[in-house]
């Protein structure tokens, strides 16, 4: 069975930084693979509107992970290659013949958020760097200051970081929307909630019947506390039943309830 590799994209316009880091990843693979838990084929097999394809993955250690580079000398024929194909990480250079600067990040991220990127910068550009990590990349590279080592594990970091990330918005989604399916339950409620502060005696919250079972407006109903709608002898009642929720799970009570009228009516409580 092949093993799926690791699919980089490396947008880069210089061939002299291209080989450099070709044979970072490429030279004295054995050692490389031993530090950095990737392994690499450098070679290769061609090429089509600017992108350069390495070769098919040699056999590695058990438990390492092969790394396909991919080669790009414009952001134009990096574009024609995501539009294509989905790839795991782009190494970007922000020094291109058709885009310079942050705008190529940003380029990037306006097109493919989902993409993770890792800048690369020049040995005077460290500011540069931070600036590209605030407008959205992973990270960011020195170009004349990578070893072997430190690139395989940006790589690693950086695609390990995405997928956290990743992982966490899917997790606020699937909250925010229970949180919203919930809310819907409780507002469309046909009977009247309230949710009380033990404490204060408080409310909380409160859904559309509850106000209109009562016969106060929302904004009236938000400044009330529960001696405001139920008759003062049973305030005490529904402290004690509250409590016994807590301890047994469920209650089923009988309270005075005070309009806003001033009427007394009694109405049944379950919890």
């Amino acid at each position: 069975m092949l093993e799926v590799p690791i699919e980089v994209l490396l947008v880069e316009q210089n061939p002299g930084e291209v080989w450099f880091i070709r044979q970072l990843l490429g030279e004295n693979e054995a050692a490389n693979e031993v530090a950095t838990g990737l392994y690499f084929s450098a070679l290769v097999c061609g090429k089509e509107e600017g992108i350069a394809y390495a070769a098919g993955p040699r056999v590695g250690k058990p438990g390492n992970q092969f790394l396909k580079l991919l080669l790009a000398d414009s952001l134009t024929a990096a574009f024609n290659h995501l539009e294509r194909n989905r790839i795991q990480l782009l190494l970007l250079d922000l020094r291109l013949p058709d885009s310079k600067g942050l705008e190529t990040l940003s380029r990037v991220r306006a097109r493919w958020p989902e993409v993770p990127v890792v800048v690369l910068i020049g040995e005077d550009e460290e500011s540069l760097g931070v600036r590209a990590v605030r407008h959205g990349a992973q990270d960011y590279l020195v170009k004349r200051r990578l070893s072997a080592e430190i690139l395989a594990r940006c790589i690693r970091h950086s695609l390990e970081l995405h997928r956290a990330v990743a992982q966490l918005h899917r997790l606020e989604k699937a909250f925010s929307e229970e949180s919203a399916r919930r809310r819907l339950l409780f507002e469309d409620w046909p009977d009247g909630i309230v949710v009380i502060d033990l404490q204060t005696m408080r409310i909380l919250e409160f859904n559309s019947a509850a106000c209109r079972q009562l016969g106060y407006s929302r904004e009236e109903f938000a400044t009330l506390r529960l001696p405001d709608i139920v008759a003062n002898k049973d305030a005490e009642k529904i402290r004690t039943t509250i409590e016994e929720v807590t301890r047994q799970g469920r209650a089923d009570i009988k309270v005075l309830h005070r309009f806003k009228r001033g009427e007394i009516l009694s109405m049944r409580i379950i919890a």
